[in-house]
């Protein structure tokens, strides 16, 4: 049974600093929460009595070191009951988190997160915990309400992202480690901002654009450059330019969508967009998406499902992709991955996205890669045509950075990060589950 020496072990490798696994920045974990953590845990009654429910192995399948790689692990239907978990390698606490990726309330998933040696291995062991435990968060998901809008928000130490529609994702670059929102009060306010004043700074406008990573449908196999993007009566659909956010001639393209935190830390944070009475002029459709950021991560999954269709199109493909930035100056491209970065100097005293430099990078799963296309619409914008699985769903993953935080210091150095990133999707850690 893990013990004190084990929580302890844990508090103290966290109690100085966190590194964050892409941008390299050094995280202050709040003392406050590790007193609550220990006190938490210095009752016996915390920790089940019974023995491990799994010895878990996680090999690295790449020639190169991985930092916080992150590992999920299906709940076993026994599992289930349980709900709290604790993972343990020797005598060192790793955080971990069971969650509801399906959104029926009943956690599926058990996530954790590992620095892997290249080629190499490491052997934990998964506890039943009698007892909730708080980890110190590294991200956080709220919903805010903007009249009657509602806005989703999910950040880490690194990133704020938010979504305006479901056509739309904006980015925010980070100043300060804190996480901000829900937990300082903001929410609910339409005039609060979605980071607190000195601890972000607005690297991208993405106006009527994709912004960085959004999603859209490809209904016209003979001009794979036209998006569909369901329109929901927001700024960003009403600053549309053009057939984006086209009006169905039968009815309304005003789409219903629903937002939903999953999850909520203290590693991964989870949110759901579910996307409906969407109706185009060729069809009428229903649409499932997950949002998933890990600690220390600059790159965002997307999980994106058409869960209904009704079209008279022949080929309908799911697409993603960003805007064009203001003075970019790169733009790359292979079968699996998209990228782009700028340098530009903007007056900092007037209402605009930072000035320096700024990128933004796209991947998606090789397999479903169509073709990639550049459009002059809705300000410009960077594609990727995809063809769904057979549950007609495709994977993205969406990443910005910016230079205040080292994470962007040339074009160069940024297409390495993007090609050094999508080795690691595209190898994901192997993981070996033995159960007694």
């Amino acid at each position: 049974m893990p013990g004190r020496a084990a929580t302890r072990a844990f508090c103290e490798q966290t109690a100085t600093h966190a590194q964050s696994s892409q941008g390299g920045a050094s995280v202050q974990i709040r003392i406050p929460t590790l007193l609550l953590f220990l006190g938490a845990l210095s009752s016996a009654a915390a920790l089940a009595q019974e023995g491990p429910l799994a010895r878990v192995t996680v090999r690295n399948p790449l020639a190169e070191a991985v930092t916080g790689a992150g590992v999920a692990i299906s709940l076993r239907p026994d599992w289930v009951a349980v709900g709290r978990f604790w993972v343990q390698e020797d005598d060192l606490a790793v955080p971990c988190q069971a969650d509801d990726l399906t959104g029926d309330g009943t956690p599926d998933e058990l996530f954790f997160q590992l620095d892997l040696p290249p080629g190499g291995s490491r052997t934990l062991t998964v506890w039943p915990l009698a007892e909730p435990v708080a980890f110190p968060p590294r991200v956080h998901a709220f919903l805010q309400r903007q009249g009657e809008f509602v806005r989703p928000v999910w950040q880490s130490e690194l990133w704020g992202f938010s979504s305006s529609g479901a056509g739309r994702i904006d980015v925010f670059g980070r100043t300060g480690p804190a996480l901000t929102g829900e937990r300082s009060g903001s929410e609910g306010s339409a005039e609060a901002p979605v980071l607190a004043a000195g601890q972000r700074s607005d690297i991208l406008l993405p106006g009527p654009g994709l912004g960085a990573g959004a999603f859209f449908l490809s209904e016209y196999p003979e001009d794979r450059a036209r998006m569909t993007r369901p329109g929901d009566g927001s700024p960003a659909g009403r600053q549309a330019s053009s057939r984006s956010y086209r009006v169905a001639p039968r009815g309304s393209n005003k789409a219903k969508l629903e937002f939903k935190v999953l999850a909520d830390g203290p590693i991964r944070a989870v949110l759901q967009a579910e996307v409906t009475n969407w109706r185009t002029d060729r069809g009428q459709y229903e649409a499932r998406l997950l949002y998933l950021l890990e600690a220390g991560k600059r790159h965002c999954e997307v999980r994106a499902q058409l869960r209904r269709q009704a079209t008279r199109s022949r080929e309908v493909r799911l697409g993603s992709g960003f805007a064009q930035l203001p003075g970019e100056v790169a733009f790359d491209h292979s079968h699996s991955w998209m990228c782009s970065a700028s340098r530009e100097q903007l007056d900092s005293a007037s209402d605009q996205a930072a000035a320096g430099w700024r990128g933004l990078a796209l991947w998606w799963e090789k397999g479903a890669f169509e073709t990639a296309v550049y459009t002059e619409e809705d300000g410009g914008n960077h594609l990727v045509v995809l063809r769904p699985d057979s549950n007609r769903t495709v994977r993205t993953w969406h990443a910005a950075a910016w230079g205040e935080d080292g994470g962007l210091t040339s074009a160069d150095q940024w297409r390495q990060y993007v090609e050094r990133t999508g080795r690691e999707l595209a190898n994901p850690p192997v993981v070996l589950l033995e159960t007694p």
